[in-house]
């Protein structure tokens, strides 16, 4: 195996969607429901589409190489993550994780305007997403170029963010 296939497959947008969503649910209340839903709708249901539609001939591989084949399986994957929100929000209700579970679709239904006239690296925008979900969460710690007084929860830390969506109606973390 290339090393390019070995990174490929580490980089995985369902392996990378995962743990980003295991890093949210950290700060979820009731976190395994929050977490079996992500992992069913976002993480492994995309995998099992994607291995069905190359097993029965529809795209050529399971790693989506060709721009060609990407529609279909996208397309199948944002109903399985509209499906997942709509369980997150009558379980949840719009709450932090609900409402990025729900960018994920913005940004899902983005790349797949991109990718089907251009090759895009779904990887990529899949880490990028999933990066900037999680130092919104947790504040710039998480990234190294980042330093700030944040990292110690002051202004910046996520605070202001999370003020101004409660502001909207928006509970933080399923608490009134």
């Amino acid at each position: 195996m290339k090393s390019a296939e070995i990174l490929s497959l580490a980089s995985h947008p369902s392996l990378v969607t995962f743990l980003g969503f295991l890093g949210i649910s950290l700060k979820q209340p009731h976190r395994l429901l929050y977490l079996v839903d992500v992992s069913l709708f976002y993480s492994l249901s995309p995998v099992l589409i994607t291995w069905g539609l190359a097993l029965a001939g529809k795209i050529r591989d399971s790693l989506l190489s060709e721009r060609e084949d990407r529609f279909l399986p996208i397309s199948i994957a944002v109903l399985g993550y509209l499906i997942g929100s709509s369980l997150l929000l009558l379980v949840y209700g719009l709450t932090v994780p609900t409402y990025l579970a729900l960018c994920y679709i913005s940004n899902t239904l983005t790349v797949l305007g991109v990718t089907t006239r251009y090759k895009v690296s779904i990887h990529l925008a899949t880490l990028a997403g999933v990066i900037t979900a999680l130092v919104y969460l947790f504040g710039p710690l998480l990234s190294p170029y980042i330093a700030s007084p944040s990292q110690w929860g002051g202004p910046g830390s996520g605070w202001e963010s999370t003020t101004w969506l409660r502001s909207r109606g928006v509970s933080s973390w399923g608490q009134p």
